[in-house]
């Protein structure tokens, strides 16, 4: 289990961005919700095996995030793309 203090619960969404079906990589999974003391954008990856943290691990953003939304197509590495919409409609 994982404790993430700032992450305010009632409007989380978690995109599996790579299953545990590619092997030699990890499963891996983004959890986008807001900060509880700003309501900026909280983004935490991690392997939801292991629960350790991966990639970009923690970001705390400087503004809100309006979407989000993973790409259809994934890379090399069968990681699928996050994207983000904040308050300033830029991605």
């Amino acid at each position: 289990r994982r404790y993430e203090p700032g992450l305010d619960t009632e409007a989380v969404v978690v995109y599996t961005r790579r299953s545990a079906r590619h092997p030699p990589y990890d499963a891996y999974v983004t959890i986008v919700g807001k900060n509880e003391e700003t309501g900026n954008g909280y983004v935490i990856s991690l392997n939801p095996i292991t629960g350790n943290l991966v990639g970009e691990q923690t970001l705390k953003l400087d503004v809100r995030i309006l979407q989000c939304t993973l790409l259809h197509e994934p890379d090399s590495e069968k990681l699928h793309a996050l994207v983000l919409l904040d308050e300033d409609e830029t991605v």
